[in-house]
């Protein structure tokens, strides 16, 4: 495991010629941004912030699926919500 959390890491880039790495980190709050750190990973940090104006929305921790059903209460359907 090279790292813990409720993320998505699609990239890790090595240096030709330094134990410098990046990496991406991504989920549903925040935009995929690049850090650095070392062969270890244990120590990286943040250098870019593509998308700085994200801060200003409140934005769901994921999304939840919800059951729905007629007025008579029968089971109409399913669909994802923002949760």
């Amino acid at each position: 495991m090279l790292q813990w959390g409720d993320a998505e890491y699609p990239q890790l880039i090595k240096a030709k010629s330094a134990d410098v790495y990046l990496f991406t980190r991504e989920n549903t709050t925040d935009y995929p941004n690049y850090y650095s750190t070392n062969a270890t990973l244990e120590d990286d940090k943040q250098i870019t912030d593509a998308n700085p104006q994200q801060k200003a929305f409140v934005w769901s921790k994921g999304v939840k699926l919800v059951d729905y059903s007629s007025t008579r209460g029968e089971v109409t359907g399913s669909t994802l919500a923002a949760g």
